[in-house]
């Protein structure tokens, strides 16, 4: 007996579900979830499927929309986690400008920040 990988896709679409298992043959039955199947080898979801009427994997590509979608959530996470960033980095401009108004210094920092963040929001709400 070998240990095999097996990749799982769908019965009905011939997606791979991203999921694989390194188990012996006699067991990967009581790991495939339903409407699904099992192959013998590690396949890349994002640009391999199963042709589900000949059982032959073959080249797939995304829709736009799907990778549209994943890009802009990727942005949107840059940007809130860089939004964050930012808003922890006021602390010390305004604790300065607090001890002394009349400190040039750190208002130009915090007008700086809040710039910068403003571009960050306004491109989150497109």
């Amino acid at each position: 007996m070998t240990l095999r990988t097996w990749g799982i896709y769908s019965t009905t679409t011939g997606l791979f579900t991203g999921r694989h298992f390194l188990c012996f043959e006699s067991e990967i039955a009581r790991n495939i979830p339903e409407g699904c199947e099992a192959l013998q080898g590690r396949y890349d979801r994002f640009s391999q499927r199963v042709d589900v009427e000949t059982g032959i994997v073959v080249a797939y590509e995304r829709p736009k929309a799907e990778v549209d979608a994943e890009a802009r959530s990727a942005r949107d996470l840059h940007a809130r986690r860089r939004i964050e960033q930012l808003e922890r980095a006021q602390h010390r401009p305004l604790r300065e400008a607090q001890l002394d108004p009349a400190n040039a210094d750190a208002h130009a920092r915090l007008a700086q920040i809040e710039s910068e963040i403003a571009e960050l929001r306004a491109d989150l709400s497109h």
